[in-house]
């Protein structure tokens, strides 16, 4: 059975192995969820809440069920963008995902904080978000230029997609990709 409350930081360190392991399973417990499964069949695949676990555990340093609405609203609003190669458009499904994901968590965990995080994700957090995406876009650097972190993350993800092939400026291109990336064989 899996455990929602392992503590991932061990005398301070991260584990990072244990992370990555714990990130894996609980996503694929979520694209077996009925939340999972509609994000899928209406955005083409699940990408944003595994980018949402690792900035929570390499820039919040906490676990997930510690994660409040607090932390979380500077997750989504802040390091997440930092990547500033997020298309804007991408604030649709970024925000439908996320949502179905912390009602996944209220559902199936019960997690203490997962109701006023659901609750921010609303049509106001999707413009919010898609007002910080754009002035991203349109050569706009954010506040703090320390592009170490989870940006080094998405970039690296978004990297691989235009490699690939994908269209990584278009909300479009990019649920190809997750599509893609979610179909492929995982080891």
């Amino acid at each position: 059975m899996f455990n929602i409350n392992k503590n991932l930081f061990k005398d301070d360190e991260f584990d990072e192995v244990g992370a990555e392991k714990h990130t894996k399973e609980l996503m694929a417990l979520f694209a077996s969820s009925k939340e999972g499964q509609e994000i899928t069949e209406k955005h083409g695949g699940l990408l944003w809440a595994p980018i949402m676990l690792d900035i929570g555990y390499i820039c919040i340093g906490k676990n997930l069920p510690d994660l409040n609405s607090e932390d979380f609203s500077e997750i989504l609003f802040e390091e997440l963008p930092e990547s500033d190669s997020i298309p804007s458009d991408a604030a649709t499904s970024i925000i439908a995902e996320l949502k179905a994901f912390w009602s996944f968590l209220a559902r199936e965990y019960k997690l203490q904080h997962a109701p006023s995080i659901i609750a921010e994700l609303d049509q106001d957090a999707e413009e919010e978000l898609y007002d910080i995406l754009e002035g991203l876009d349109e050569g706009n650097s954010p506040e703090d230029d320390d592009n170490s972190g989870p940006g080094d993350l998405t970039e690296a993800i978004l990297a691989m997609a235009e490699a690939a092939g994908f269209d990584v400026k278009s909300d479009g291109g990019l649920q190809r990709f997750k599509a893609a990336f979610n179909a492929a064989p995982k080891f």
